[in-house]
């Protein structure tokens, strides 16, 4: 099962992370570089404007994104990195785009299939289109769920588990 094999992959991350030195060589240079070149060539060989391969995209990129991911922690733990505000935003509401993403993509598809009928996406452009529509409108929504349900329930519920346990 390949939701298996990527929640196998991010155990091996932490445990190697645990693992990392702070110092890298020129052989953990080459592998960063490399992981990051791999990472780009599966992207594109998975997402070509000239037709789909099929629902495989969880077993085609788990080792890139392992990679890419190993990567960056190895990064961080050698050279400190000041992170921009949107990347620190994006973190606190990771959990609110998973959860949404799938679903806003597949209602923009059926939306936008329904104005301009089935055949819109043929056309690679209208493919693209959809990727920033989607990725703005995820945002938009993950940023409003994340304040109003996420913040609020975490909130609620330690303060119901503190009163449960007299803490």
């Amino acid at each position: 099962d390949t939701i298996n094999m990527d929640f196998l992959a991010g155990i091996l991350a932490a445990m190697l992370y645990q693992r990392m030195s702070d110092r890298a060589g020129i052989p953990q240079w080459i592998m960063m570089l490399a992981s990051v070149i791999y990472f780009v060539a599966a992207v594109g060989w998975l997402y070509k404007p000239f037709g789909e391969l099929g629902n495989n995209h969880t077993s085609i990129m788990t080792l890139p994104c392992l990679l890419i991911f190993l990567s960056g922690l190895k990064l961080s733990k050698v050279k400190k990195i000041n992170y921009s505000g949107w990347l620190l935003f994006t973190g606190e509401i990771s959990y609110s785009l998973y959860l949404l993403h799938m679903a806003v993509i597949f209602s923009v598809i059926e939306l936008l299939k329904t104005l301009y009928g089935n055949n819109y996406f043929n056309v690679f452009s209208h493919r693209f289109n959809l990727i920033w529509i989607s990725l703005g409108i995820t945002f938009l929504l993950s940023r409003v769920y994340y304040s109003l349900i996420e913040v609020r329930l975490s909130r609620w519920l330690k303060i119901k588990i503190f009163h449960f346990l007299n803490l």
